[in-house]
């Protein structure tokens, strides 16, 4: 392997770790929100009016808003980052393979 190559080489596995890093920080941070989820006993879809239309007086509407949309954005977030990923392995697996 050559001096070019084999940097390239290295040079990926350190973006793959540090992605690898961001990939478990965005899921701690969706697990972060999920509790707010739980503690309001809502998930990501039930209603937040009541049969009214009003704001449900059991819940938190407010935080439970915010973490929906929070979870959303994360979501996305770790998807790029998996894409991401995804895209330096091929690239990494291209490098390394032995030649035929």
């Amino acid at each position: 392997m050559t001096d070019q190559k084999q940097r390239r080489v290295d040079e990926l596995k350190r973006e793959l770790f540090d992605l690898e890093s961001k990939r478990k920080k965005i899921e701690d941070d969706i697990l972060l929100s999920k509790v707010v989820l739980e503690n309001n006993r809502v998930g990501m879809k039930e209603s937040l009016t009541d049969a009214e239309d009003f704001p449900r007086n059991d819940i938190d509407v407010y935080a439970v808003r915010q973490a929906r949309a929070k979870i959303i954005h994360l979501e996305n977030d770790a998807k790029t980052v998996l894409n991401e990923m995804q895209s330096k392995l091929e690239e990494l697996h291209s490098l390394t393979r032995p030649a035929s």
